[in-house]
Parts: C-alpha cells; structure tokens; sequence
C-alpha cells in the first residue's frame, strides 16, 4: 500500500542520501518549490505529481521499480 508517509519516506531517504535541497526537489520534480514542505505538512498529492516523484526517484536510482497494475494508489493518509 502506498500513502503519502511512505511517499515522503522515499523523498526525505533520496534528500539525505543525495543532500539535494528538498526545495530544489519539488521544483526540479513538479516546478513547485514548495512540494516537499507541503508533503511534510502532511498535504496530499495527486496520482499524477506521485507518478512524477516516483518516476524522478527512479530515474536518480537507476532502476525502474514495477508499477502496481490495479488502481489501488491511495495516496491519503
């Protein structure tokens, strides 16, 4: 199951591992500096700016990660 919380899990591990500033983050994600802050506000996001997180978190990593192939994401907490 993936929630905002384990969103934003892989957002501050890809932040402390990279030092990357997390308001450089959201605007080099979505172009909204702003993003990271509001995650930590606990604020959703839509599936579209998650899909855009994930895929910017993969292209960092390497490695494309399986995507679930129901329509399950609930991103509310």
């Amino acid at each position: 199951m993936r929630t905002r919380d384990a969103l934003l899990a892989e957002i501050e591990n890809f932040l402390d591992q990279s030092g990357m500033e997390a308001w450089r983050f959201g605007h080099e994600v979505i172009g909204d500096h702003t993003l990271v802050k509001r995650l930590r506000a606990g604020r959703d996001v839509n599936t579209g700016t998650a899909d855009a997180i994930r895929a910017y978190l993969d292209s960092k990593r390497g490695a494309p990660r399986p995507r679930p192939t129901s329509g399950g994401d609930d991103l509310a907490a």
